[in-house]
């Protein structure tokens, strides 16, 4: 009897077997020789090809020197292929081979691309790490497949270790980690024959147990669908949301009070801020609401549950996950849009009434964005998204709005009274009058800009200036419009009017308030640049003395790097982008001798924290009015990175005065993403519609 039982069991798995792709043996074309498993113990960077770049080294040896700070022992192998071998195998066999010690993380690039047409990664920890391989991988998978696609492997590894360090951080204040280190890697025609094979083993075995007991019943196994590790880019190429359409005067009374407190109501988008005739006027979002209630309490939903180690991964789960990210990231853009609205409804407010009078409004809208950077910080940290907590997200968004909402609608009311439309269209006319001859200083300013700053990131200064000229055009139409509306004794349409205007006249303000301080910026920049020079040479020299032989790949990578940050000075290179690569070499310059040779040097450099700290914050708020101009054709992933980055200057400034290592690790980090978030916002605006 047992022999028909193995009998029929091999030839369960032999069939099971002919379901495997044809082409499972061609899964990594060899395009150059496969990369054997290796022992990285000596070295934390493996990299022949040198695919970080000479440049983009330091920044992650920076990356790794300040893992060590959270205990963590960081190496990276980048090679061709993996050969015969899996991802997962391959990156055993180098741990194996490297014989590393517990908290030891390694993550492993195959840049060749397989049948699929993809490059892999794999991503480990060892037995007893604060976090799992499951956990790890997992994260390797969020952030690096879109910028290897872009050659950016430097900034793709580094944000990587940033996401451990993440980990590592939330985990003092949560619950461990299972030990579960079941490899996450990008390879599915792999994990499609495990799978079968696994499935073959256990039906097979309920075979014999039938056989065994004579009972007559049977098994059905229903194989998972397989998922892509390319596909995990989808994450961050979200379609931007491109809404824009002309505004027509309508006949809706939206100044009066909503009948019922809880009913849904209408979003106004932003329209065409440019049109041929004086009929076409701009607006932008404009969200009515119940009252004004308490501010809700910040919901902050629990960390999810990981599968025990013996669990196979729920690609299932995973994908409903993906679905309730999404639906959390796109709620949380909706509510920075009507904040990024209600921002100008205040700047509007402290105009016609003075500070002083929307100190509640101002109070509001802080606690508004707070609750919107916690949700965005919550999503970019969570493993796993249910819908019950993508359900508290979106509860708590609707809360935040409404009580914002409330806000604008008062203020909305005020500036808007209908028995005094014309004290508003002339307040208008006046703001209008103040905005044109502020647009002709600025004009200069932007001109001398190019000429001192011609390798400077001015893309964005040069599309808010065209944009506030064509803003400044609708606003005229529109408030001659309402004058003549007004005349007519169409009182509601003229005020309609002049909502608009007054929108494009604030987000004219705004944009030449940007270049200004720009300017103002840069300057200080250059000022810190030069500073931070003659800082780090002093450094290097104190390197040099306790060890006069120091010239190794850190000291080198510092010169060569220095010696591009002095050209520019004398503007041949970008200032903003010098400096933050300065401070990244700095840091991991202090993470190697901080607590032996340059201890001295960094009681010293504890005094320019603060300039540090106000340098970077004033970059960020660069950014967000950026972002704000834009906010109908940005990512959401965007915004999610700008929270990232008030976040961790925010942790930052707490860790300086006790760890000004780490504080100083975090700082240089966040200067490099704050880099990385100006470049991937778009120059352009949205082409108005006609």
């Amino acid at each position: 009897m047992f022999s028909r039982i193995r009998f029929i069991a091999v030839s369960f798995i032999l069939v099971m077997a002919g379901f495997v792709p044809a082409d499972f043996a061609q899964a990594s074309p060899a395009v150059q020789p496969a990369a054997d498993p290796l022992d990285v113990s000596s070295s934390q960077i493996y990299d022949p090809d040198n695919k970080l770049g000479d440049d983009g080294i330091y920044q992650v040896k920076s990356s790794l020197e300040a893992a060590k700070n959270f205990n963590m022992s960081v190496y990276i192998a980048i090679v061709p292929d993996f050969g015969e071998l899996s991802p997962r195998e391959w990156n055993e066999k180098t741990m194996q081979l490297s014989h590393l010690q517990a908290n030891s993380y390694l993550l492993s690039i195959a840049y060749n691309p397989n049948a699929d047409g993809a490059g892999e990664i794999a991503a480990s920890s060892t037995a007893g790490s604060a976090i799992n391989s499951a956990q790890a991988g997992d994260r390797a998978m969020q952030v690096l497949p879109y910028q290897l696609s872009n050659g950016d492997y430097a900034s793709g590894v580094s944000s990587f270790v940033q996401q451990l360090m993440d980990l590592a951080m939330s985990a003092k204040s949560g619950p461990a980690a299972p030990a579960d280190n079941a490899d996450v890697s990008g390879s599915s025609t792999n994990n499609w024959f495990i799978l079968m094979l696994i499935l073959a083993m256990l039906v097979a075995v309920a075979l014999a147990i039938a056989i065994y007991r004579r009972n007559s019943y049977s098994t059905a196994a229903k194989p998972q669908d397989s998922a892509k590790f390319d596909r995990v880019e989808k994450v961050n190429q979200d379609s931007a949301v491109e809404g824009n359409a002309t505004f027509a005067p309508a006949t809706a009374t939206e100044t009066e009070p909503p009948e019922n407190a809880t009913q849904s109501f209408a979003t106004f988008e932003t329209p065409a801020l440019v049109g041929d005739t004086p009929e076409t006027v701009p607006t932008d979002t404009f969200v009515a609401a119940a009252p004004t209630a308490a501010p809700p309490e910040q919901i902050q939903p629990e960390a999810p549950t990981y599968p025990e180690p013996e669990m196979l991964f729920d690609e299932a789960a995973a994908a409903a996950s993906e679905v309730s990210y999404e639906r959390g990231l796109n709620a949380v853009h909706d509510l920075n849009k009507a904040i990024f609205a209600a921002a100008e409804d205040l700047h509007a407010s402290v105009e016609a009434f003075g500070p002083a009078e929307t100190t509640n409004f101002a109070a509001t809208l802080d606690f508004s964005r707070e609750q919107a950077n916690a949700l965005m910080n919550w999503l970019a940290g969570a493993d796993l998204v249910s819908s019950e907590e993508v359900g508290q997200v979106e509860d708590s968004v609707q809360q935040v709005k409404q009580t914002l909402s409330a806000e604008v609608l008062e203020f909305t009311k005020r500036r808007y009274n209908p028995d005094q439309v014309e004290v508003s269209l002339n307040r208008l006319a006046a703001a209008w009058n103040r905005a044109r001859k502020s647009l002709a200083q600025v004009e200069i300013v932007e001109k001398q800009l190019e000429a001192d700053y011609p390798q400077a990131n001015l893309g964005h200064a040069s599309a808010n200036l065209s944009q506030s000229k064509r803003l400044l055009k609708a606003a005229y139409k529109g408030i001659l419009s309402g004058q003549k509306c007004l005349q007519e004794g169409d009182a509601k349409t003229a005020i309609r009017y002049a909502r608009g205007s007054e929108r494009a006249i604030t987000q004219t303000e705004f944009a030449l308030e940007h270049i200004t301080k720009l300017g103002a910026f840069l300057s200080e920049t250059k000022e810190h640049l030069s500073n931070m020079l003659e800082t780090l040479n002093a450094n290097v020299q104190t390197v040099r003395t306790y060890d006069p032989e120091a010239s190794g790949q850190e000291i080198a990578i510092t010169l060569r790097t220095m010696e591009k940050a002095q050209k520019a000075l004398v503007g041949e290179g970008d200032p903003i982008e010098a400096l933050s690569k300065l401070c990244g070499l700095q840091a991991n310059l202090f993470n190697i001798y901080g607590t032996s040779v340059l201890a001295q040097d960094l009681t010293q450099l504890q005094g320019q924290f603060p300039l540090r700290l106000e340098w970077e914050q004033q970059h960020l708020e660069l950014l967000r009015t950026d972002i704000m101009l834009r906010r109908n054709s940005i990512d959401p992933q965007i915004e999610l990175e700008l929270a990232r980055c008030e976040q961790l200057i925010a942790q930052a400034r707490e860790k300086l005065p006790q760890g000004p290592l780490i504080g100083m690790t975090m700082l240089s980090t966040s200067a490099e993403m704050l880099i990385q978030l100006g470049s991937g916002i778009p120059e352009a605006f949205p082409t108005p519609a006609k």
